[in-house]
């Protein structure tokens, strides 16, 4: 068990009994989706395709514990990105059998080490799931911890990198909510950053609601989420600014159809600066149960790309989900998989450009899980070949940045066999 070690930081509802913080059982190989047509570009923009990288394994520092992983990844620059997840100890003190406390990971282009970080007071349980950086001397990672090892109802976790190294800060909990978790987080401006998750109330349904929350420079405060029409709210996984004024988050919700009370939908929300609206994402075809989506990022205003995965008809596998909105609406891309696989799903996506974005996440066939990148160069999204490490048993990756076109990092786990810290470079 790698991180979300309870029901709230766990976004992908238990639709066909994945488990949760672990790597979900994926999809059948050949992909039905319908393909829409996608509003072009105009012909007085010049795009340069991104150049295909070569990606490799690379060396990072053995985190204490005997489990350990990571979640998250950013680069403010050639020489600053951050990396986040857990490290654990297995014990039989709670029903996962395993304590976790913060991993934080720096490269500052002399190879990845280790950085301290605290874990809340009187934590059992602690994990960080996504970091961003608004300027070299602000940095942000936020998770969720437990001090219960009984219940394990996590609360959010927010830590701050000033330029002195990394301290908690203050984050609210819905008031009445049971348990809650932070997943994504991201910065429009020095003064104006953003963190979304989900939470459970305490009501008899134990229904989860999305949370978002925003620091505009005085500390951290809940803002009001929204839900698709005729859809109970569920969760959010990522948030991506292009601007001050112009804000996406993705996730899921659970949908109310009396003829599918556990199907999941894909959640998207937009703040174009009065406050967060649901806006309509285009169903797989044929349709099925969707898990939602993973990530979202903008390569411009005009350009945003947000990846998941999706369960075709009475299938219990998963597929690749890539959707788009290029100024016009939300519609489906085609997003290939692993030859030889029976499932994929993409956990996170990064745009250098317009002509140049990845995704990844995992594949799982008869040879087990292997990790899985893709890119979009400008004419569609195409299987990057992207080992994984010699002797791995199992592996995945849960996020992509880039520092320019020339440089990607991908992290996640790899069990060798126990599970431990994936990092992958694209040069």
């Amino acid at each position: 068990m790698a991180w979300g070690i309870s029901a709230a930081a766990c976004l992908t509802l238990a639709t066909v009994g994945s488990a949760c913080g672990q790597s979900r059982p994926a999809g059948t190989a050949s992909m039905s989706t319908h393909v829409a047509t996608v509003a072009p570009q105009s012909a007085a923009v010049t795009r340069t395709p991104g150049p295909l990288l070569s990606w490799d394994a690379v060396s990072n520092p053995t985190a204490p514990g005997q489990v350990s992983g990571l979640a998250g990844v950013t680069c403010f620059s050639a020489n600053e990105c951050w990396a986040v997840g857990f490290s654990g100890t297995l014990a039989n003190v709670n029903p996962i059998g395993e304590i976790d406390s913060t991993l934080i990971e720096q490269d500052t282009s002399n190879g990845w080490s280790i950085v301290p970080s605290p874990n809340p007071a009187g934590s059992q349980g602690s994990d960080l799931y996504g970091v961003t950086c608004a300027s070299a001397t602000d940095c942000w990672a936020v998770g969720d911890y437990f001090t219960d090892n009984t219940t394990m109802y996590t609360q959010p976790l927010i830590e701050q990198d000033t330029g002195s190294g990394w301290s908690i800060v203050s984050s609210p909990s819905p008031p009445g909510s049971q348990e809650s978790a932070l997943q994504g987080v991201a910065c429009a401006g020095a003064s104006d950053c953003w963190a979304v998750g989900n939470y459970f109330n305490s009501t008899a349904d134990g229904s989860s609601d999305a949370l978002i929350e925003q620091d505009t420079g005085s500390g951290w405060d809940i803002v009001p989420s929204t839900s698709p029409s005729g859809d109970a709210p569920g969760g959010l996984n990522s948030v991506s600014c292009v601007g001050a004024h112009d804000c996406w988050a993705a996730g899921y919700a659970n949908s109310t159809d009396p003829g599918n009370p556990y199907e999941n939908v894909p959640l998207i929300e937009q703040n174009t600066g009065s406050g967060w609206s649901s806006v309509s994402s285009a169903a797989p075809s044929p349709g099925g149960t969707v898990y939602g989506f993973e990530s979202v990022v903008c390569a411009d205003a005009h350009d945003c790309w947000a990846v998941g995965d999706y369960i075709a008809d009475s299938n219990t596998d998963t597929l690749p989900l890539i959707e788009q909105d290029a100024g016009s609406g939300w519609v489906i891309a085609s997003s290939p998989s692993l030859a030889d696989t029976t499932s994929s799903d993409l956990a996170s996506a990064v745009c250098v450009g317009a002509e140049d974005c990845w995704a990844v996440g995992n594949s799982r066939g008869a040879a087990g899980q292997t990790i899985l990148t893709e890119q979009d160069a400008g004419s569609g999204w195409d299987v990057v070949s992207s080992p994984s490490p010699p002797g791995s048993q199992e592996s995945t990756l849960e996020s992509v940045t880039c520092v320019g076109t020339g440089e990607c990092w991908a992290v996640g786990t790899v069990h060798q066999p126990q599970e431990q810290t994936l990092i992958e470079q694209g040069t």
